[in-house]
Order: C-alpha cells, then sequence, then structure tokens
C-alpha cells in the first residue's frame, strides 16, 4: 500500500513518513475501527 502511495522510488524515510500520515503504521485492529467509523459517517467529534 506504501509504496502505491509514494510510488516505487521513494526512500524508506519517505516510506515511514506515509506511513504515520495515513495511520498505516498502527495496529491493523486500529486501522479497522477507524474505517469502519468512517464508513459509517463517524469522521470525528462534532464542534456545537
Amino acid at each position: 500500500m506504501v509504496h502505491m502511495l509514494a510510488g516505487q522510488s521513494g526512500d524508506e524515510k519517505y516510506y515511514e513518513f506515509i506511513r504515520a500520515k495515513f495511520g498505516l503504521n498502527r495496529p491493523l485492529t486500529t486501522q479497522w475501527i477507524h474505517l469502519t467509523s468512517v464508513l459509517r459517517g463517524g469522521f470525528g467529534v462534532a464542534k456545537q
């Protein structure tokens, strides 16, 4: 996934940056919970 986002010619530091930016360095369960929340329309806490 990171190679698709960053391209094949990126270096390891750039790959780590992309992983951190998109949350791909988090545990798979955390990624799954976030993905299902977004798919249900939960984009965060609403400000009132």
